[in-house]
């Protein structure tokens, strides 16, 4: 930390399996100033001293932390990575934050409802949740993209094309959601202009990238298209997928492209 002092350095990365012996972060009471934070296995750690950083812009905690983490405490953070806990105490408007990561959201509702509204909110990545819905998606109505990767549960995602026509969303990115149904339901999304659906079970076409003007990078690794015709891709200048028997097209058609 006299290091820290000294180089004026913005922020501090704290590993309890890699050196850091305390019991606890209390001596962080000592730097209210610092502005990013990084505790990993924080499972590990009394973490309480967390909440005595009201400058903090960027906060990042690995592991399922056993104290409370009140965020309102920090009005100008921009980032936010956490593992879901009961624990996480968010409240106020947070008006700053931008980046929200949660991964391992556990709810009753099997949805997004008991989120906090962050309309300010502008990329949200969901990781490894057991939702079923994306319902309550409506409280992040300024996102500019949105990653789910890992929600094994997820049957539909009808509620982003309502929430989002018309709106700024430009990057949507599926990563391991096998279950989906209803993937063309983003041609309503005009504003696309990156788009993933990868390991996300079948697709029955690819006729709904017609509709997507503005896109230019499309990924389907690991999914399937049924009909097999890949023609809808020829005009998006990205593309990336898994040769298929069936498929029209193979991968090699598209990096000879110019």
């Amino acid at each position: 930390m006299r290091y820290y002092s000294e180089q004026r350095i913005d922020g501090v990365a704290i590993s309890p399996l890699d050196g850091f012996n305390l019991p606890d972060l209390a001596f962080l009471k000592r730097f209210p100033e610092i502005e990013m934070l990084v505790v990993l296995h924080s499972e590990i750690v009394d973490i309480s001293a967390v909440n005595c950083l009201p400058y903090l812009k960027y906060l990042q905690l690995t592991g399922e932390f056993k104290q409370e983490v009140i965020v309102e405490n920090f009005p100008s953070l921009r980032e936010l990575r956490v593992r879901w806990t009961p624990r996480l105490r968010f409240g106020g408007r947070l008006a700053a934050l931008r980046t929200l990561s949660l991964s391992n959201y556990r709810t009753k509702t099997k949805d997004l409802s008991g989120l906090v509204a962050l309309p300010g909110l502008q990329e949200l990545e969901l990781v490894q949740t057991s939702i079923s819905s994306l319902t309550g998606i409506d409280r992040f109505l300024g996102l500019m993209r949105l990653s789910c990767s890992y929600l094994p549960k997820l049957l539909s995602i009808a509620p982003i094309a309502e929430t989002f026509a018309g709106r700024s969303l430009t990057t949507l990115e599926f990563d391991h959601c096998p279950k989906i149904s209803d993937h063309y339901v983003v041609r309503l999304i005009k504003t696309l202009k990156v788009l993933h659906f990868n390991y996300c079970g079948e697709v029955q076409s690819l006729r709904f990238l017609n509709e997507l003007p503005l896109l230019e990078d499309f990924r389907f690794v690991g999914s399937d298209v049924v009909d097999g015709d890949l023609r809808p891709c020829l005009s998006i200048p990205s593309v990336g997928f898994v040769d298929r028997a069936h498929y029209s097209h193979r991968f090699a058609d598209f990096e000879k492209r110019t």
